[in-house]
């Protein structure tokens, strides 16, 4: 005799409570003599599948307006203008966008999800990385490192290029050396690109101040894969165990211009730029080889078991937006060596970002004309 469990769509707190009943009166009808049926019982996890898409999603809207924000961070100069005796600089950043968290679409009662109670799969990863899990659910931070080369051109004309990079191998070698079996086997990479061109329009002299407006474009992606070890769910007496791969992978391209203006005050350049930026971006999180059992906790027997080697779980989101980013700070010039302190303010996603520059400019010697 076969038992065919169904567990409507619903919201998570009435969907846990409908299975816990269910497995109650199963374990009953086991105690009056039904338990070689019961070992039978194929049960209806495949709400599992929709949980884990709405986890992949939820993560997807949280993580790429800050991602997009940080693509931009980090262009090593602040000031309108190089100077015209100013032919090259290099530059290094580093800085991070901060962010009210990439896990707030999780609440205590699991609203979100029918069967995965989420919350507790948090509370159970060991109190290490469960604590680290849920202060990313009210703050994350998204840290990045730059290089930046600029030229001057003749007639004012400035290009800047931008290039930063997290290879795999250092992801691998800090693993090694983190004692957390959930990063066992972590592959973890990014790379961002950019190009701007800007034009001087007025140079900094007298009681001027220098003012320049640019256009550029940015590319980014993001990879990320790990082994799922979630912990098993307790059921009223049943474990409920899941197994898969998790990745997620973003793509993202951002376009477009600034006007910035800064003014010298002996070593010190306060300055002040704004942009508009056309952004998209292309976001896939899935889990392959997913499975799912039900085991009951004396006899480790499975009751009922799921899964999807052949199609894995897929979440996609395309996000379009335009949005104004808000950016000033001071230079502090130190002859050729100069320290820039900045930060920016998105107002699309109302988000905060903080960086630290150190440059290095050639003829810094030769004031603007």
């Amino acid at each position: 005799m076969t038992y065919i469990i169904h567990v409507p769509r619903n919201n998570k707190a009435k969907g846990g409570n409908i299975m816990k009943k269910i497995l109650l009166v199963l374990c009953i009808l086991g105690c009056i003599g039904l338990a070689p049926a019961f070992s039978q019982t194929t049960a209806d996890l495949t709400p599992l599948s929709n949980d884990l898409s709405a986890l992949l999603e939820g993560i997807g809207n949280e993580t790429i307006p800050y991602l997009q924000q940080s693509a931009m961070l980090g262009e090593g100069i602040g000031r309108a203008h190089m100077g015209d005796g100013s032919p090259f600089f290099f530059a290094f950043s580093l800085g991070a966008t901060f962010s009210p968290g990439i896990l707030t679409f999780i609440d205590e009662e699991n609203t979100n999800f029918e069967l995965l109670n989420v919350n507790g799969l948090l509370t159970e990863l060991g109190s290490g990385l469960a604590s680290t899990l849920n202060t990313f659910k009210t703050f994350m931070f998204y840290p990045q490192t730059r290089f930046a080369i600029g030229v001057q051109l003749p007639l004012r004309f400035e290009i800047i290029g931008m290039f930063s990079i997290l290879p795999q191998f250092l992801t691998t070698a800090v693993t090694g050396l983190v004692n957390e079996p959930v990063l066992s086997g972590l592959q973890l990479n990014r790379m961002n690109a950019g190009l701007r061109v800007r034009k001087v329009l007025l140079a900094d002299q007298g009681g001027f101040p220098a003012i320049s407006l640019g256009v550029g474009y940015t590319y980014s992606n993001f990879n990320l894969s790990l082994l799922l070890p979630f912990p098993a769910q307790n059921f009223s007496g049943y474990n409920l165990n899941i197994a898969g791969s998790l990745a997620l992978t973003t793509s993202l391209h951002s376009l477009g211009f600034d006007v910035g203006i800064s003014k010298k005050l002996a070593i010190f350049y306060p300055y002040l730029r704004i942009g508009g930026w056309y952004q998209w971006a292309a976001y896939e999180g899935s889990v392959a080889d997913f499975s799912a059992s039900l085991t009951d906790q004396t006899t480790n027997t499975v009751l009922a078991s799921v899964d999807s080697t052949t199609a894995p779980i897929i979440s996609t989101l395309a996000i379009r937006d335009m949005t104004l980013l808000v950016e000033g700070g001071i230079e502090i010039a130190l002859g050729g060596f100069i320290i820039t302190p900045s930060g920016s303010y998105n107002l699309g996603s109302n988000s905060f970002d903080a960086s630290l520059a150190f440059r290095l400019q050639l003829g810094t010697k030769s004031k603007d004309k």
